[in-house]
């Protein structure tokens, strides 16, 4: 510590500091104190943002583990229930055979009883004179009730030689009948036929069209139409 020095009349002089001395030492005090907040602050923070780091890490893993494990779920998943060229054989309740084939399956996870199929073609009587087919470029079959819902430009040729185009089918194929609701053009040895729905009983031996059915017979050179609203 500085003392005041005596001059030669022996009174005591205080010892002068310059100003920029003064100012020096404001300036560092300042800086140390701004220096000591900083350092308790983190402190304080670095402790929370270790632990912030440290959980979103272990977020992103766990995130990362199920997606991966729901992918690989589902890929098996698919794999192990999509069939190639499937093929189903049965009989109505008359003992006749069917078939039911198409260019890919695949059933249903949450419900086993239902096969989703692409390109199905279904034939009535196969093997045998007089077999009905109908086809369509999709189906639903489901195997608790034996009915399958056709839709997407089907074909239905039966045995006496008539030829139907519709946009919607349901077969039933314990009875083998086919009902739709859509509408339907078709044509055969005595002419053609539309209407707006349409029943096939036992088989294809029956045929009833209902709504607005408009024909025209056309047998031996004579041709005759007929609508019914």
């Amino acid at each position: 510590m500085s003392s005041p020095t005596a001059d030669g009349t022996g009174r005591f002089q205080p010892i002068r500091v310059a100003a920029e001395d003064i100012e020096r030492r404001r300036l560092l005090h300042a800086k140390w104190r701004r220096h000591s907040a900083l350092i308790h602050a983190l402190r304080k923070i670095l402790p929370a943002l270790t632990v912030l780091v440290f959980l979103a890490l272990a977020g992103w893993a766990a995130v990362g583990t199920l997606a991966w494990r729901s992918g690989a779920a589902s890929q098996a998943g698919s794999l192990a229930l999509r069939m190639l060229k499937p093929s189903f054989q049965g009989r109505d309740e008359h003992g006749k055979p069917y078939l039911l084939s198409a260019d890919s399956a695949v059933r249903d996870d949450a419900d086993t009883a239902k096969v989703t199929l692409e390109g199905p073609v279904f034939t009535l009587g196969a093997g045998q004179p007089g077999e009905t087919l109908v086809r369509a470029k999709h189906g639903v079959y489901r195997e608790d009730n034996r009915m399958l819902d056709l839709t997407g430009d089907v074909h239905l040729d039966d045995a006496a030689g008539y030829h139907f185009v519709t946009e919607h089918a349901v077969i039933d194929t314990e009875l083998s009948d086919v009902d739709g609701e859509r509408h339907i053009d078709g044509h055969g040895p005595l002419g053609r036929i539309a209407s707006s729905a349409y029943s096939v009983r036992d088989g294809g031996a029956h045929v009833f069209f209902t709504g607005q059915v408009k024909a025209r017979i056309e047998q031996q050179g004579v041709r005759t139409a007929a609508g019914r609203p």
